[in-house]
C-alpha cells in the first residue's frame, strides 16, 4: 500500500513504458478527424496551424488510452474511469478531466523536446504546457488546474506522459512519466514559466527534471 506521500508524487522515469497498437491508433485518427471540422474556429481566431492541431489531437487522445491502461493495470483503479471520446463544439469545451473524475493527463512528445534540453542546459528531458491566462477569450485557460478550490486541488491528479514521436505509428513508445497531486504542483512551485519568451505569462510549464529532483528530495526525507 502506497503512503500519502507516495499517493502525493510518483515518479517513473523511463520505468513504465506501453506500446501503441494499430487498433488504438485508428480510434484516435477517428477522433481527430472528426474534431478537424471544429479546428478552422481554432485555427482562425488563434492564428494555428491546422496540421500541427491535428497531431497536438491525436496523440493528446492517445495519451489518455495509455494514461486510462496504467491506471486499471498498475495502480489497480477501476472505478469511475473512462475516456471521453465527444467532440466538442468551440467555446463548449468539456472541463471534466481526461480519464474520470479525477485524472488530467498531459503529453508531449520527445520530438519536440529539444527546444527544452537546450533551454535547460540538458537539465530537462521533457516539460509539459498549461494554459495559464486567457488569450483569445475564454475557452482557453485550465480552470480545472488554475484553481482555489481546495477540494479540486486535494482530489485531483495530473498524470505526465511522453510519446516517443508526434506522428502516431504502431508499436511507438509511450511513457508514464509519473502521476502528482494537483495541490502538490502547487504547493512545490512546480509550476514554472516556459522557456519561450512569447509564452511567459499566458502559459505554464511543469518540467521532469523538477519532478525527479523532488522526488529525491522527499525520499531523503524518509
Amino acid at each position: 500500500m502506497m503512503t500519502e506521500t507516495e499517493r502525493n508524487l510518483i515518479y517513473l522515469e523511463d520505468k513504465c513504458c506501453y506500446f501503441l497498437s494499430q487498433n488504438l491508433i485508428d480510434c484516435c485518427n477517428n477522433y481527430t478527424q472528426e474534431k478537424s471540422a471544429f479546428n478552422n474556429y481554432l485555427c482562425i481566431k488563434r492564428n494555428a496551424d491546422p496540421r500541427k492541431l491535428s497531431k497536438q489531437d491525436a496523440y493528446s487522445k492517445a495519451a489518455e488510452f495509455i494514461a486510462y491502461k496504467w491506471l486499471k493495470e498498475e495502480l489497480k483503479i477501476i472505478n469511475n474511469i473512462e475516456i471521453d471520446t465527444k467532440v466538442y463544439k468551440p467555446l463548449e469545451k468539456s472541463w471534466q478531466e481526461d480519464v474520470g473524475e479525477k485524472f488530467a493527463v498531459k503529453s508531449t512528445t520527445q520530438r519536440n523536446c529539444s527546444f527544452v534540453r537546450r533551454g535547460t542546459n540538458d537539465l530537462a528531458n521533457e516539460s509539459w504546457t498549461f494554459q495559464y491566462k486567457n488569450k483569445f477569450g475564454p475557452g482557453g485557460l485550465d480552470e480545472h488546474i488554475f484553481t482555489s478550490d481546495d477540494k479540486i486541488l486535494n482530489n485531483k491528479f495530473v498524470i505526465f506522459i511522453t510519446l516517443e514521436d508526434d506522428l502516431l505509428f504502431e508499436n511507438e513508445k509511450v511513457w508514464i512519466r509519473g502521476m502528482v497531486r494537483l495541490k502538490y504542483l502547487h504547493d512545490h512551485g512546480l509550476f514554472k514559466e516556459p522557456i519561450a519568451n512569447k509564452l511567459k505569462g499566458l502559459k505554464k510549464t511543469v518540467y521532469d527534471s523538477d519532478l525527479k529532483e523532488l522526488k529525491e528530495k522527499l525520499k531523503d526525507q524518509k
